[in-house]
């Protein structure tokens, strides 16, 4: 994503499906399916999936904990 897509995307009221893919692709994800992404991506939010981070520990996803990692990457990866 660029700075100007970024920018954009920032003042929307809600993070489209495409954005959130393109992010999930942007930091290293492997499902090559849109479809099969939107599917896990609403499941794992909706159960409030515990998964292991990059760090090795056990971390819940929420829609407040992945809107909170989508911003931080993007600020930073900004300089914002």
């Amino acid at each position: 994503m660029t700075e100007e897509q970024y920018l954009m995307v920032r003042d929307l009221p809600e993070i489209p499906m495409e954005i959130w893919y393109m992010y999930y692709r942007e930091r290293g994800g492997t499902m090559t399916s849109f479809d099969d992404f939107k599917t896990a991506f609403a499941a794992f939010v909706w159960n409030q999936a515990t998964m292991e981070g990059s760090d090795g520990s056990m971390k819940q996803i929420t829609l407040k904990s992945a809107y909170d990692n989508f911003y931080r990457y993007y600020n930073e990866k900004f300089r914002l």
